[in-house]
């Protein structure tokens, strides 16, 4: 699905085939604020009013618009994780377990990021998998060959791993 953003909001757009037209709306907000259009630059133009219609209404009736995210969340957790957080926190100097949890994710999410960016362990494993795969199917095809003649081949993959089949 395709999404827009403008003023901090993200809207998402979705074919309605009966109406034959792209419906979408406002996401990550408790008001409902939806847009409608025919081709996705339609649909973007609109949802761009929409966004700028919501915070007039909102402006000209004196209610603070509502904010995609507040930057709080519920956590919920097992009683031994708690307790193993709270100790980490402790023992790692910093001011609280909230600074500490969001430290931790800010380093999972980086990981993450990193990894699809660049190649990661994750992707060697694959790439390593495939290549053994391709290894026995060689293998197999040429068992039917005497030894003395068989080919050795050097079967390399397109992230340089190689090996040789004999």
């Amino acid at each position: 699905m395709k999404t827009f953003e403008y003023k901090t909001y993200t809207g998402q757009i979705e074919p309605d085939t009966e109406q034959d037209i792209l419906y979408g709306r406002i996401l990550n907000i408790n008001d409902v604020v939806d847009f409608q259009g025919t081709t996705i630059s339609e649909a973007r133009k609109a949802f761009e009013e929409s966004v700028d219609s919501y915070l007039e209404v909102c402006k000209e009736f004196g209610k603070e618009p509502d904010k995609p995210f507040s930057g709080k969340t519920t956590l919920r957790m097992g009683t031994d994780l708690h307790k193993k957080l709270n100790k980490a926190f402790i023992t790692g100097g910093y001011k609280s377990l909230n600074s500490y949890i969001v430290t931790a994710l800010e380093k999972n999410l980086e990981e993450e990021q990193r990894g699809n960016l660049e190649c990661s362990k994750c992707k060697h494993s694959a790439a390593i998998n495939e290549m053994q795969s391709q290894i026995f199917k060689f293998k197999t095809a040429f068992t039917s060959i005497p030894s003395s003649s068989a080919p050795n081949l050097l079967v390399t993959d397109d992230k340089g791993w190689s090996n040789s089949i004999q």
